[in-house]
């Protein structure tokens, strides 16, 4: 199996949000040892998928069912507006993919984001995707993620 990964263009400032979203929550369960993410191509569905692994408190399943939902929290009230995973969900589905989470009380949560790749693109000889002046038809900064590291560009004036 290929261990590098292809250039993806997105736009950065939306994926880093719904990444860091996944990241928070999983640092807020408390973990008893450590939070990991892991980056993986999925050649066969065309989606980078992004990992998200913590071993902390979990989630019931009426908190599975709801995490997602605006304005839903699982926390006392008044810590925050419940918005993090449905604002992190439509900029993944905006990109083509999704979030789904799994896990169980006491033992940790899973998150995982995937991001739909252009399967002409996504494997071609280079490995890379093309630029599409940012997905969804709109311009901005766009986060350019591969084996080199990564780098965010602007097409704004």
């Amino acid at each position: 199996q290929n261990s590098v990964l292809p250039e993806v263009h997105v736009d950065g400032d939306q994926i880093g949000q719904a990444v860091a979203e996944l990241l928070l929550n999983a640092i807020q369960s408390k973990p008893k040892t450590a939070v990991s993410i892991a980056a993986r191509l999925d050649q066969e569905r065309a989606r980078l998928v992004i990992t998200v692994t913590d071993d902390g408190l979990g989630m019931d399943g009426h908190t599975l069912s709801h995490a997602m939902d605006p304005f839903f929290s699982a926390k006392r009230a008044g810590r925050r507006v419940g918005l993090g995973l449905a604002r992190a969900r439509q900029y993944a589905v905006g990109h083509d993919g999704g979030i789904e989470l799994r896990g169980s009380p006491d033992r940790g949560t899973v998150a995982t984001l995937t991001i739909g790749l252009d399967p002409a693109d996504a494997f071609a000889d280079r490995g890379s995707v093309g630029s599409r002046g940012g997905w969804g038809g709109h311009s901005g900064t766009q986060l350019v993620a591969g084996a080199g590291g990564s780098s965010a560009t602007s097409d704004s004036p």
